[in-house]
């Protein structure tokens, strides 16, 4: 009962009671104690992971394994990503996983259809992968270990992906990565140092040779600078790593043999990689359990037929 001066305390159905000295008191402030030490001992990349969406725990598992074999990270591509999201949701829908979509588009057909600059009949291309295991963790593992799957995740050309989960259809969910190079877009990824900053550069190695006279070939110098208009920078031999003093923002620009020129994306010292903020999965009841073995290759397209 309450009176006046008297303090009640509510933690969830308890209720304390500090003019009578309760033992509660004494059981439960040990408890909520130890319930913040342990929320503050938490490490900060086991809380990053734990609030990361999906497709970031993906791209953060693909872009480790790329690393782990002297690859270059991915970028993300929104474009990439818009149609990666478009044919989940088509499979989810529609109950069906191909790669070939219900209405006979080929995965690099919706790249272009979602603004990725992929000329027809030329080096530059989208290659896709899917998986309907639960998780990130499982779903990476899986194209990992299989060695068509795996050849698709760590191929060097590579320098965009765009990723997308998307839960319900006939096993429960899917992931839909695509992979992609297409001309002029070289991004760059920088990594900090006690002195500044390392960068890496991509190159074009989809296409050596380039395309049009505006189409760069294979980078053979490059002008880097903290100056968005390059002011002061020198032409030098092209590397893919550079260690920089500074810590700022950083913007290249590449030239191959025959005086082609292409921006590399600016970048920053504290930049990272992940997988672009998409819309909230779309939810379709399962209508079955995730099969145990992922689904025969099928041979829908080229270069490498039929990956899961």
């Amino acid at each position: 009962m309450w009176y006046p001066g008297r303090r009640l305390v509510t933690i969830g159905d308890a209720v304390i009671d500090y003019a009578s000295g309760s033992l509660l008191i004494r059981h439960l402030l040990p408890l909520l104690t130890l319930s913040c030490v342990l929320t503050l001992g938490v490490p900060m990349a086991a809380l990053a992971a734990q609030t990361a969406s999906p497709e970031e725990r993906m791209a953060g598992l693909v872009n480790q394994a790329r690393r782990a074999q002297g690859l270059n990270p991915l970028a993300n591509n929104p474009q990439l990503t818009a149609a990666a999201l478009a044919h989940a949701r088509d499979m989810v829908a529609q109950g069906y996983m191909e790669h070939e979509g219900r209405n006979g588009s080929t995965p690099q057909q919706r790249a272009v259809l979602h603004g990725y600059a992929v000329p027809p009949r030329s080096a530059w291309m989208v290659v896709e992968v899917i998986s309907a295991r639960p998780t990130a963790e499982a779903a990476a593992d899986w194209l990992l270990t299989d060695r068509v799957h795996r050849g698709v995740l760590l191929r060097p050309t590579w320098r965009e992906m765009g990723i997308a989960f998307v839960k319900g259809g006939p096993y429960g969910q899917f992931w839909t990565i695509e992979f992609g190079c297409q001309p002029n877009v070289l991004p760059l990824h920088t990594e900090p140092t006690a002195g500044g900053m390392t960068v890496r550069l991509t190159n074009e190695d989809c296409a050596p040779g380039g395309g049009t006279a505006e189409q760069i070939g294979r980078a053979t110098e490059m002008l880097i600078s903290d100056k968005k208009d390059l002011t002061g920078a020198s032409w030098e031999p092209f590397s893919a790593t550079k260690s920089l003093p500074w810590s700022g923002n950083v913007f290249v620009k590449l030239r191959d043999s025959r005086g082609r020129e292409a921006l590399s994306a600016a970048g920053t010292g504290s930049a990272t990689v992940t997988a672009a903020t998409v819309d909230p999965p779309t939810e379709v009841p399962a209508s079955s359990t995730p099969p145990l073995v992922q689904p025969t290759p099928s041979g829908l397209f080229e270069p490498v037929p039929g990956v899961r």
